[in-house]
């Protein structure tokens, strides 16, 4: 009966060691209204996003930034037309720079995300790289997909140390 131990040390070792396969079907940002760097005469009635694939909007986020790193309300992602497209509306916005932080589950459950700038009006002296870097980790500490990620995250670590654990078990008994 000395197999047994073996067998399992081997499929536990063999299942951890292999390398995992290459994901690729992750949803990505085809388009967005407005286009990222736009400048734009007026601010949009809506920021819309366009995805290559299904991304659930019940637990997307869309957040709107102004140059001041401000959060402004806008209304909750909704799907539109199809499930690869999620639109939010703006209230008035005037002459500015504005980030865009959005983060999306898609159909998988895996969560992507991004940002981009546009701009309402003249050009202004605004630095937009430390703007987004500034707002990018204010959406992530708000965000509800990026709490629902953290957390998935950490039950699959408690999950795989169940497993290892209990395989090792297994092999000494």
């Amino acid at each position: 009966m000395r197999w047994k131990p073996l067998a399992v040390g081997a499929g536990l070792a063999l299942a951890i060691l292999a390398p995992a396969g290459q994901v690729s079907a992750h949803p990505g940002l085809e388009r967005s209204t407005p286009a990222a760097n736009a400048v734009l005469e007026v601010g949009p009635p809506n920021i819309e996003l366009d995805f290559n694939e299904r991304v659930d909007a019940e637990l997307a986020s869309i957040e709107l930034y102004d140059e001041n790193a401000t959060l402004i309300p806008i209304g909750a992602p909704a799907g539109i037309t199809d499930d690869t497209v999620l639109q939010a509306s703006v209230p008035t916005l005037g002459d500015g720079v504005y980030v865009v932080v959005w983060r999306v589950p898609s159909a998988d459950g895996h969560v992507v995300d991004g940002v981009f700038s546009f701009q309402v009006g003249v050009r202004s002296g605004v630095d937009v790289g430390a703007l987004i870097d500034r707002v990018s980790g204010n959406a992530a500490a708000t965000s509800t997909v990026g709490r629902l990620d953290t957390s998935a995250r950490l039950l699959a670590l408690i999950g795989l140390i169940v497993v290892v654990g209990g395989g090792a078990l297994a092999i000494q008994a």
